[in-house]
């Protein structure tokens, strides 16, 4: 299995961390896949990594797979700004929040330009511009288990 670098939605996270049923153990598996033989990528600026403190700093187990992640350097940063003509086109022409530019900005930076959300500002039509404009895949957190796994 090749090791693929992830930019992970706090929205996985939070169904993997949270779980409120079983719909979410698509959510665990994937995360601790990731932990095992996988990496993920931040934004240098610090925007995801806040986001995910906001939604899960007191939750023991993202604490665990956060620490863990650091520990065994599965993290890389880079640079969470998109260029003009991308973000204009996701904030005014698709109205996607701009809350998440930094996540799809981290992707299209990545060496396997994979995104994992479960957001519903990830429409078909944003997936497929960022599929389209930027080479991002976007996937459901059931769909990056299975391709993590692949």
């Amino acid at each position: 299995m090749d090791s693929q670098e992830w930019v992970i939605d706090a929205t996985v996270l939070v169904h993997a961390c949270m779980p409120s049923d079983e719909s979410h153990l698509d959510a665990q598996a994937f995360i601790q896949m990731v932990r095992l033989f996988h990496s993920i990528a931040l934004d240098s600026q610090g925007h995801i990594q806040k986001e995910y403190e906001r939604n899960l700093g007191n939750v023991v187990q993202f604490r665990l797979w956060w620490s863990a992640m650091w520990s065994s350097r599965k993290i890389t940063q880079r640079d969470g700004r998109l260029s003009n003509q991308p973000r204009r086109h996701l904030t005014n022409t698709l109205k996607f929040d701009r809350d998440d530019l930094p996540f799809v900005a981290v992707a299209s930076r990545g060496t396997s330009k994979l995104l994992a959300t479960e957001d519903s500002d990830y429409t078909a039509q944003v997936r497929d511009y960022l599929r389209s404009a930027l080479g991002v895949d976007v996937l459901s957190a059931a769909d990056a288990l299975a391709r993590a796994a692949g």
